[in-house]
């Protein structure tokens, strides 16, 4: 193996030079997923820790309740 497997961003960005590129579409999905960052937003982080805290053996809170725990963490 060459070691383009390893590396898919320089794989896809080479093959959006090559003007012989077949399929540029594809070449442009591939480019936009790759591309995007692995970390999340700041939002996305309190939703899912709100959704942890709404778990099965936890629903008898109220809402009241879990907007202030949320609002106390962050």
């Amino acid at each position: 193996m060459d070691g383009q497997g390893l590396k898919p961003l320089a794989c896809w960005l080479e093959r959006d030079r090559d003007p012989t590129n077949l399929f540029p579409i594809s070449t442009r999905i591939a480019l936009g997923a790759l591309s995007c960052p692995v970390m999340s937003s700041e939002c996305v982080r309190v939703f899912f820790e709100a959704k942890r805290l709404v778990a099965h053996d936890r629903s008898q809170l109220g809402a009241e309740t879990n907007e202030a725990v949320q609002c106390k963490k962050n």
